[in-house]
């Protein structure tokens, strides 16, 4: 069972910051799946499990962070590791079928440059597609599973697309204290992984906002802002979360000791704000 929660963390991953491709060096043709990732700890779990290649990328501007390079590029590599990720793949399964067909064409010995050449822009063209279809919401589900496989995956998901915040105010609506709130959030250029959690989840809101930096011009957004949703989903993924824990932990202890403070005519106590302060600052820390 363990195995299968690695497997379905490990799909989850892959469809957040994963890339697969066919390549062409010295005249032939490979198959390549790779994640390039900022998480040096991401890299080195993927590395352990599946085997490649791990190698660091310095980066090009002052600014920039390393990131952690790694890949599998042999045809049994690709081919085991696509078998073991396959039943929990959601967004890149049609890029997963391309490469276990380019393996089993290549492995037959009967292949040419014009196969390696059609296999290319097949692929070439599924992860083109991947940010270029029209789709839309589905309706989301009214209870949410216990299911640790669909956890595990979300997990994956969290630790490379998504968020996990506070969002500080200046007072308003009559309020004389600083406002500050918690924010969970997943925002991806497809719809498929969002229609699948909300398929398995009734927790968040979910909405398509623009987004000038996609080919698009749109993206679809979750959100969870409300406290005891908040709470109700990180103790769901915490088990399985990996890279992102302190933010989860962080922001699990700003909601469950927010204490809420009414009617209070002189605003919110100091010992209050400054508890709500200090988890703000080191979610801040946290997510640089």
């Amino acid at each position: 069972m363990q195995e299968e929660i690695d497997m379905a963390y490990a799909a989850g991953i892959l469809d957040g910051d994963g890339s697969f491709s066919i390549m062409k060096a010295h005249g032939k043709y490979y198959p390549c799946i790779q994640l390039s990732n900022a998480h040096e700890g991401m890299s080195k779990w993927l590395h352990e499990k599946f085997g490649g290649s791990l190698r660091l990328k310095k980066p090009q501007k002052d600014h920039y962070k390393t990131l952690y390079v790694w890949s599998v590029r042999s045809l049994e590599g690709c081919r085991r590791l696509i078998e073991q990720i396959s039943p929990h793949i959601v967004l890149k399964t049609l890029q997963a079928k391309c490469m276990l067909d380019f393996v089993g064409k290549r492995s037959e010995g009967c292949f040419c440059e014009i196969d390696g050449e059609r296999f290319s822009f097949r692929m070439k063209e599924l992860n083109r597609t991947i940010l270029l279809g029209s789709d839309s919401l589905n309706q989301q589900s009214i209870k949410t599973t216990d299911c640790p496989k669909f956890w595990s995956y979300v997990a994956g998901i969290m630790d490379t697309e998504g968020s996990f915040s506070i969002k500080k105010e200046k007072p308003h609506s009559g309020s004389v204290s600083t406002r500050y709130n918690p924010i969970i959030q997943l925002t991806m250029v497809p719809s498929a992984v969002l229609n699948f959690i909300r398929a398995n989840c009734s927790l968040g809101s979910f909405c398509i906002p623009k987004a000038k930096c996609t080919t698009k011009g749109y993206a679809y957004k979750m959100s969870i802002g409300s406290k005891d949703e908040c709470i109700h989903f990180l103790h769901k993924v915490k088990n399985y979360l990996r890279f992102k824990k302190g933010q989860l932990f962080t922001l699990l202890n700003f909601c469950e000791n927010y204490c809420s403070v009414r009617f209070c005519r002189g605003g919110t106590p100091r010992e209050v704000l400054d508890f709500r302060e200090e988890m703000y600052q080191q979610m801040r820390l946290l997510n640089k």
